[in-house]
C-alpha cells in the first residue's frame, strides 16, 4: 500500500484515494483520521501533500476539519459529536486511585459524557487477554481515552496508528511525550512542600522516603524525567540548595510502599539515636505503617517526629491520628483532561500543582 504511493506520479491523489478506501473499509472506527503528522509518518509523504490530500476529502464531502477536534469522517458513528462514550484506564486501587477516579466520572457526567472502564495492566508483558480487552475499547466507537499514566511503558497501546483523542493523567510512566494530550502533577512541588513545611516546624532531621521502581533502574534519561521519583529528586535537590538543608535532611530510594517488607530499614531509622525528626512517605498508607512503628518505638507523633504523606486518601481522616499529606488536586486534574477532549481547551500538556493538607501528624512545632 505504501510501496504503490511512493511508486505514484502524483501522490497527493493517490493518499485521497487511500484513504478514503480506509474509511469505507471502516479502518478508523472512532470517526477521527490521524493527525497530519501522523499520517505524514505513517505514509511517508510530506505535510503538504497530506493536507492537500485531506483537501480533497474536504471538497468530496467525506470529511470536516474542526478547530481543536481534528478531522471528522461525516456521518461516522464514533466521531466527536456522534458519540459521548469516554474509554478510561485507570488502576482499580480504592483508596490510592478512588479520588482521581470519581472526579473524572463527574467531570464526563456534567458534560452528559459516558465512561468504559478498564484496569491497566501491572505486568510486562501484559497477558493475552488485558491485550485483547484494550484493542476492543479502542476500536469500539469512543470520542476518546482518558488514561493513568502510570505503568504506560508496559503497553504503549496508543500508537501511531491509533488516532483517537487521548489524555494522560497524573504522570507519563514512559520515555518521550505522550501520544495525546496529558495532564500532569508537578511532583517536583510535592517535595517542595513537605520539606518548606518541616523547615518552617524548624525539624533539624528530616527525612524522604521514595519508591523506586525496578523499571527505572535502566531507564533512558526521559523516562527519569517523566517519572515522579525523576520529579521528587528535582525538586529535593532545588529546595535543599534554596532552604539550605544540606546537613538537615536525607534521602532514601526504597523498593515497593509495603512497610512489611522493609520493617528492619525503617525500624533502623526510626530507633536511631539521631532518629529524624520529620518523615515524608510517597504514599499515604506507608505514613501510616511508619507511624505505628514510631509508637511502638515510644516516639510521639507529632512531637518527636512529624510526617506527610501524599495523594490525601481517605485513609488520612480515618487513621486515628490525623495525617497531614500533599493533595494532587483530582478535581482539577479531571477537568482539564475531559475539557480537552471535549474541545473546550486546546490538547496538549498541562500541570496541576499540588497543595498540603495539613493535619494532625505534622501540627505541632518542634521542641
Amino acid at each position: 500500500m505504501i510501496a504503490d504511493l511512493l511508486e505514484s506520479s502524483n501522490k497527493t491523489e493517490s493518499l485521497a484515494n487511500l484513504l478514503r478506501k480506509q474509511i469505507d473499509q471502516g479502518v478508523y472506527l472512532n470517526g477521527v483520521l490521524p493527525r497530519e503528522m501522523d499520517i505524514s509518518r505513517n505514509f511517508k509523504v510530506s505535510r503538504v501533500t497530506v493536507r492537500r490530500a485531506l483537501d480533497i476529502l474536504e471538497n468530496d464531502g467525506l470529511i470536516d476539519r474542526v478547530k481543536r477536534k481534528g478531522t471528522l469522517i461525516k456521518g461516522a458513528p464514533g466521531s466527536i459529536g456522534f458519540s459521548n462514550i469516554i474509554g478510561v484506564i485507570m488502576p482499580n486501587q480504592e483508596h490510592y486511585y478512588m479520588p482521581l477516579r470519581a472526579s473524572v466520572e463527574q467531570a464526563l457526567e456534567t458534560r452528559e459524557l459516558f465512561s468504559v472502564s478498564v484496569a491497566p495492566c501491572e505486568k510486562k508483558p501484559p497477558p493475552t487477554e488485558y491485550c485483547r480487552r484494550i484493542q476492543s475499547l479502542l476500536t469500539s466507537p469512543i470520542a476518546g481515552i482518558i488514561y493513568h499514566g502510570h505503568g504506560y511503558f508496559r503497553y504503549p497501546y496508543l500508537n501511531n496508528e491509533c488516532s483517537i483523542p487521548s489524555v494522560a493523567l497524573e504522570c507519563f510512566d514512559a520515555e518521550g511525550e505522550p501520544p495525546g494530550g496529558g495532564v500532569f502533577v508537578d511532583f517536583s512541588r510535592v517535595i517542595e512542600l513537605a520539606l518548606e513545611h518541616f523547615a518552617g516546624l524548624g525539624r533539624k532531621r528530616i527525612c524522604c522516603l521514595i519508591n523506586k521502581p525496578a523499571q527505572l533502574i535502566d531507564a533512558s534519561e526521559s523516562h527519569i524525567r517523566n517519572h515522579p521519583v525523576g520529579q521528587f529528586r528535582k525538586g529535593f535537590i532545588r529546595t535543599v540548595k534554596r532552604l539550605k538543608l544540606e546537613r538537615l535532611v536525607e534521602w532514601h530510594d526504597i523498593r515497593g510502599n509495603d512497610a512489611s517488607k522493609h520493617i528492619d530499614f525503617y525500624r533502623g531509622i526510626l530507633a536511631r539515636k539521631d532518629h529524624p525528626t520529620a518523615i515524608f512517605c510517597e504514599t499515604d498508607h506507608l505514613c501510616i505503617q511508619l507511624m505505628n512503628i514510631a509508637r511502638e518505638l515510644g516516639l510521639r507523633v507529632p512531637e518527636d517526629v512529624a510526617f506527610i504523606g501524599m495523594r490525601n486518601t481517605p485513609w488520612c481522616v480515618e487513621n486515628d491520628i490525623k495525617i497531614s499529606s500533599v493533595c494532587l488536586n483530582t478535581d482539577e486534574m479531571a477537568e482539564k483532561a475531559v475539557a480537552m477532549l471535549s474541545g473546550e481547551i486546546p490538547m496538549g500538556v498541562k500541570t496541576i500543582k499540588p497543595s498540603l493538607i495539613v493535619r494532625e501528624s505534622c501540627g505541632a512545632e518542634h521542641k
